[in-house]
């Protein structure tokens, strides 16, 4: 008895992934072969372009440190008028009045504390979540 003749097919397929602000190497070969100096112009392209996000970021942060400093001088500001003005009344012989308006002057300086303080806390670990991802 005779085996008859059997054929096996192997099938090769191979992929490649390249991720980033500039193009796979090979890519940029092939754009030095077609026009000298092509890659030269896509470096400095997208070093600009870094450069260019590293001064973006550095005014955000430098904007939100202001923004931080002047809520904190407000704060204290309308805080210290709150207090200040209950207690004032108080002396005038407005004895439910001002009380009110002090208390309710730091209890309300003391919620927006606790509820800046969680806020920037979930930020920070959204963050951290994405970063660990």
């Amino acid at each position: 008895m005779t085996k008859p003749n059997s054929q096996s097919a192997v099938k090769y397929q191979r992929a490649e992934l390249y991720a980033g602000p500039l193009p796979h190497p090979d890519t940029l070969a092939k754009f030095e072969q077609i026009l000298p100096g092509a890659a030269d112009r896509i470096l400095k392209q997208a070093e600009a372009q870094t450069q260019h996000r590293i001064e973006i970021e550095k005014k955000v942060v430098s904007a939100d440190i202001t923004k931080s400093y002047l809520g904190l001088v407000f704060g204290f500001i309308l805080g210290l008028s709150g207090i200040g003005s209950g207690v004032f009344l108080a002396t005038l012989g407005f004895n439910v009045f001002g009380p009110l308006l002090s208390g309710g002057s730091l209890i309300t300086l003391v919620a927006v504390f606790i509820y800046g303080t969680r806020s920037r806390k979930q930020e920070r670990e959204k963050r951290f979540d994405k970063l660990s991802k």
